[in-house]
């Protein structure tokens, strides 16, 4: 009988994590903010090492635009790496800018850029879970988060591109 426990603790431990080689995944999310008034659109890709749930290689870009769309707000491209403690953004396509991004400052920031871009009346709750889509999105499949998971922001779409084992 103390084998079979063995053997059971065994297969749960490893029912975790089911690939051993590692993988590649690609995400595209919609979201919205609708008391904030805008849409996200996340696309990231990257390596999540064997052994892993998260990926600590990545790159991703997270497009927002208001809703509805008005002329007075601009539309914001984000730039993220898993090379770089700094976001590069930008407001319809024009120069790139850099922001500390990271544990303490992503929020504070993501308030700046929606602010610099002419959104108001900003909803905090919205704002940090704005954070959190990117990071889940960022970290891989198992970051991501999905519809019945969230209080503040609604999931439009979640699609999981390639993922190569």
């Amino acid at each position: 009988m103390n084998s079979y426990k063995l053997l059971l603790l065994l297969l749960i431990i490893t029912a975790c994590n089911t690939s051993h080689n590692g993988y590649k995944f690609k995400i595209n999310a919609v979201y919205e903010a609708p008391v904030s008034g805008f849409k996200m659109t996340i696309e990231s890709n990257g390596y999540v090492e064997p052994g892993s749930d998260m990926a600590e290689t990545y790159e991703g870009s997270v497009f927002i635009e208001p809703i509805p769309e008005k002329e007075s707000i601009k539309k914001i491209n984000l730039n993220f790496s898993s090379s770089s403690d700094e976001l590069l953004y930008d407001f319809d396509s024009g120069k790139q800018n850099k922001v500390v991004w990271g544990f303490r400052e992503d929020f504070k920031s993501l308030i700046r850029i929606l602010g610099l871009a002419g959104y108001k009346n900003l909803s905090e709750d919205e704002i940090r879970e704005s954070v959190a889509a990117f990071g889940g999105t960022l970290s891989g499949p198992k970051g991501v988060i999905l519809e019945g998971q969230s209080e503040y922001i609604k999931v439009i779409k979640v699609d999981y591109g390639d993922k190569n084992n």
